[in-house]
């Protein structure tokens, strides 16, 4: 393994982690888990409790340690997806953001593995839960990080959904449901969206989350 002569800078560190090819590739993975390792687990932590799940409090240890594996591990994969452009400021939104999603995919296998797929009121309860869950996590995120989040969002939905009717619309209903957690019967009443169904908004909801959990999550496949 070939060392730094010198402290890399933000940039430089970030570059050798994503190059695979580069000598100071692994050097530069040091580097950085030395130096991210503490604020991973912090914000991975604060993620787990967020939860709170009484069945997981005997074990709640041994999930952050889960986690934040996952973690180093989507970080591998998915470095080189980091903007350097929005600085180390930046990278430290983004490493809460990749942390948020971790935690979500690891909670999301634990639900499914107590999952009775003969039950349908489990699948309900299931799906309820991470509609909650989504929600609480946002509310937890600063209101900037919330919009960069949303502008992703949405940047993302019209560019995979740009041939489907009525996508304006349901890019509206998403954010009145989801970002405003405005109830059903409140988005149904504006003038533009009445005639709508509740049924409608149910779906295109889903199906749009859906859309972004797959899309941030990649690094966790």
């Amino acid at each position: 393994m070939k060392r730094f002569d010198k402290p890399p800078s933000f940039n430089e560190l970030l570059a050798h982690c994503c190059r695979a090819d580069s000598p100071y590739h692994e050097h530069a993975w040091k580097i950085f888990w030395d130096q991210y390792y503490e604020r991973i687990f912090l914000y991975s932590t604060r993620s787990c409790r967020r939860w709170r799940l009484p069945r997981l409090n005997r074990q709640f240890s041994e999930v952050v340690k889960d986690v934040v594996c996952n973690v180093f591990a989507s970080l591998r994969k998915g470095l080189h997806t980091y903007n350097l452009e929005n600085g180390e400021a930046g990278f430290n939104r983004w490493l809460s953001t990749i942390c948020i999603n971790a935690t979500f995919n690891y909670m999301k296998s634990f639900f499914e593995s107590q999952q009775d797929e003969h039950d349908p009121a489990n699948t309900e309860e299931l799906h309820a839960k991470f509609s909650a869950a989504f929600r609480q996590e946002l509310n937890s995120l600063g209101s900037t990080h919330r919009r960069e989040l949303f502008e992703e969002a949405v940047a993302l939905l019209r560019i995979t959904n740009k041939q489907k009717r009525n996508l304006e619309r349901n890019i509206n209903i998403f954010y009145l449901n989801i970002w405003q957690d405005l109830p059903q019967d409140t988005i149904l009443a504006h003038p533009c969206l009445s005639g709508t169904g509740h049924r409608v908004i149910e779906v295109e909801t889903h199906r749009m989350r859906e859309i972004i959990r797959k899309f941030w999550g990649r690094l966790e496949k």
